[in-house]
């Protein structure tokens, strides 16, 4: 469990050193350095140069009693409203790093690699962003599948954000649920047999493509290219036109 916890500590920023001692300084209650040492399983100068930095970044505190030091962990709601603020200060960020990313993709093209199905979620989320209609083939039953309440989750903030997408989609229980709620979903779909597999998810969109593989070895492309973009626009237009006869 202790783990877990120290994982969890990690993905908000905390290194492993200072995950270790939080947790350890929360399971102790008020312990000096020496204790918390014996704890983590660290020396106790590590433990002590450790303690006293996530002092100053208020994730411990300290008190003396008998002249001896004794350090305690913040209470943990502390920690979320830390992950809150560094979550809205990239939020404040974002579009100036997209408008750096713009002009460097508007001077050659980029491709950009996101491995594994958390890398397919990376990708999808820069989809959220899509000033245009996003052109989407794929077979929804394989993409739900893998990215479960994700990909509701996804559609629902999709939706939210007011970002419409034409899908050409593999027939499927999925894909005629996803055609049956187009209106809602602001969504416009074709279904094509299943024997014109797509094992890849594409969505083009704002000059990019999108390329996401829903079978093993997972992963997303993100290609930033006009050349590229338009080609798979007029591929698109071209299928778009067959899945309607």
């Amino acid at each position: 469990m202790a783990i877990a916890y120290t994982e969890t500590l990690k993905n908000v920023g905390l290194s492993q050193t200072e995950a270790d001692l939080y947790v350890a300084c929360t399971a102790l209650g008020e312990a000096p350095a020496s204790v918390i040492a014996r704890k983590t399983g660290m020396n106790r100068s590590t433990t002590y140069v450790g303690l006293k930095a996530m002092e100053k970044r208020g994730l411990v505190g300290s008190t003396e009693t008998n002249g001896t030091q004794l350090f305690y962990a913040k209470e943990p709601d502390l920690l979320l409203k830390q992950a809150e603020r560094s979550v809205e200060d990239l939020r404040k960020t974002l579009p100036d790093l997209r408008a750096l990313s713009g002009r460097v993709s508007s001077k050659q093209p980029r491709v950009q690699y996101y491995p594994g199905i958390e890398g397919v979620k990376t990708v999808l989320e820069d989809t959220l962003t899509a000033k245009e209609t996003i052109l989407t083939f794929g077979d929804a039953d394989l993409v739900v599948a893998n990215l479960k309440e994700y990909y509701s989750d996804y559609i629902a903030r999709r939706t939210a954000a007011g970002v419409r997408t034409q899908a050409i989609l593999n027939e499927g229980n999925v894909g005629k649920k996803f055609f049956e709620a187009s209106r809602e979903e602001l969504r416009e779909v074709r279904l094509v047999p299943k024997t014109y597999a797509m094992p890849n998810e594409i969505k083009i969109y704002d000059g990019k493509v999108a390329i996401m593989s829903h079978k093993s070895p997972y992963g997303g492309i993100l290609i930033h290219d006009g050349a590229m973009y338009e080609t798979q626009r007029s591929i698109f237009a071209m299928a778009w036109e067959f899945a309607g006869r």
